[in-house]
């Protein structure tokens, strides 16, 4: 099951409630997150197998005799709760296609409706299936083929995904979502330039489209075009400033052009984050399986648009399925501190540790609160905790150094501040804090050079050019 990583805890959500954080979701998410939901390994197999006839829809759709029949498949593997839905979801367009008044459309709603629910559940050849009786059912809805392109993106068959991806096409030219994904998977399959041209199509119908400039910079990139690839990816990153996997491929291209200053600037930024892709189609699938995964996705994606009531909710319906997850309970903690429920928070947390002793992020959160309400020897007995089950936790080393320097321990706190730098540098708070035990201290030279060290690592935080202001003069 897919975690966020060790910032993923109650201090981030603190530091966003703090300032204005805005999530960005990689158009790569609903991939990771569906390969995921089912709890065990993904594997290339297809998880289908036919049943016998008399389980087979009841009639044929029209073209019938082209199309392979939609059965149950094999869904033994999954959790208890994905088996159900997808039993339901098969009985309910058994009962469509039994009842002679039901209408083409509706056949094909129904077929692509088990069909979605088979593609978020990894069983591509049956949620094939579905989507090309919906496909012959209704031929002008460019849902269709979208789908079936994206179920063999999974398959691994990119020449059917792109005869998909321009069947859509053909059917709704201007959407950018398709474009993308067709020049996506051209790219994928070695085929730089055609993915250039479709890349440029969608940015020339969609110019303020980060996504369609970050694909243009990367087929540029592997055409070996450096000085287009470098324009392609400037003006991605003019758009969206925040899309830090652009830095990396744009640092390649000024490496190849020879410009080793804006080489390093770039690659110091690299990151992650992909340029959004507004996808209406796609973006629900995460939300359709009935599963833990599920649950904690909604809940994380309800938190970065601080809707805690929503994240609190989906995080309590995941826990109902699996009431031992104790990052779902904590990350359901996050949300009722976030929403002033600290009482609440307190319980969840402490019910972690309670089921989970080793759970280190809880003894954070928990010491966090305490160091808030200035109880300053309990918090750093929390934070001491957390250490000792994850001695690599940069939030539980810096939050130690912070509860020593504020109860008058500043020779304390300096030794946790320069541990917490040697485990990531590009902690500001770090160097902050730690230029702050020195002044208190006195050691007023010592915190010159710190300071100095410092905004070599950090030149725009001004937290550090104030302290440095504060220092008497030499």
């Amino acid at each position: 099951m897919i975690r966020c990583g060790p910032r993923a805890c109650l201090l981030c959500v603190l530091r966003v409630l703090g300032g204005g954080t805005r999530v960005v979701l990689s158009r790569a998410l609903c991939s990771i997150v569906t390969a995921c939901v089912l709890g065990v390994a993904c594997g290339s197999r297809d998880l289908e197998s036919s049943l016998p006839a008399s389980q087979q829809r009841p009639r044929e759709s029209p073209r019938g005799d082209e199309l392979r029949p939609v059965v149950l498949p094999d869904v033994s593997r999954l959790a208890e709760p994905v088996q159900r839905q997808v039993r339901e979801r098969f009985a309910s367009l058994t009962e469509k296609l039994a009842n002679r008044s039901t209408s083409q459309a509706e056949q094909a709603d129904g077929y692509a409706d088990l069909g979605r629910l088979l593609l978020a559940a990894r069983i591509g050849g049956a949620a094939e299936a579905c989507f090309l009786h919906a496909q012959a059912l209704a031929p002008r809805d460019r849902r269709w083929p979208y789908y079936l392109g994206h179920v063999f993106l999974f398959m691994r068959d990119p020449p059917k995904a792109i005869a998909a991806f321009e069947r859509a096409i053909a059917l709704a030219p201007t959407d950018l979502a398709t474009l993308v994904w067709l020049a996506e998977t051209h790219l994928n399959d070695g085929r730089p330039t055609e993915a250039e041209a479709l890349f440029l199509k969608a940015e020339a119908l969609h110019p303020r489209s980060a996504a369609a400039w970050f694909g243009a910079g990367r087929a540029a990139l592997a055409r070996q075009a450096y000085a287009e690839a470098a324009r392609y990816f400037e003006q991605a990153l003019e758009i969206e400033p925040q899309a830090s996997a652009v830095q990396y491929p744009l640092a390649m291209a000024y490496r190849a052009l020879g410009e080793r200053q804006k080489t390093e600037a770039h690659l110091r930024q690299r990151g992650d984050t992909w340029p959004a892709l507004p996808d209406p189609l796609m973006e629900p699938q995460a939300a359709l399986l009935e599963s833990v995964t599920a649950y904690e996705r909604l809940g994380v994606e309800a938190l970065g648009a601080r809707d805690w009531a929503a994240a609190a909710a989906a995080l309590r319906k995941g826990l109902e399925l699996e009431p031992a997850d104790p990052a779902l309970r904590h990350r359901l903690g996050t949300a009722l501190y976030a929403a002033g429920d600290v009482e609440g928070a307190v319980r969840e947390f402490e019910e972690v540790l309670r089921r989970s002793p080793g759970f280190a992020k809880a003894q954070v959160s928990l010491g966090t609160i305490l160091t808030l309400r200035g109880r300053y020897q309990e918090a750093i007995g929390r934070f001491s905790a957390s250490l000792k089950s994850d001695p690599s936790s940069v939030e539980a080393r810096l939050s130690l150094a912070e509860a020593l320097r504020l109860s008058g321990r500043p020779e304390a706190s300096l030794v946790e501040y320069n541990r917490a730098i040697q485990l990531d540098p590009a902690i500001a708070e770090a160097w902050v804090g730690g230029a702050m035990a020195l002044i208190a201290l006195r050691r007023h030279q010592q915190a010159r050079d710190w300071l100095a060290q410092a905004r070599r690592v950090h030149p725009n935080q001004p937290k550090l050019a104030e302290l440095t202001a504060l220092l008497p003069p030499t």
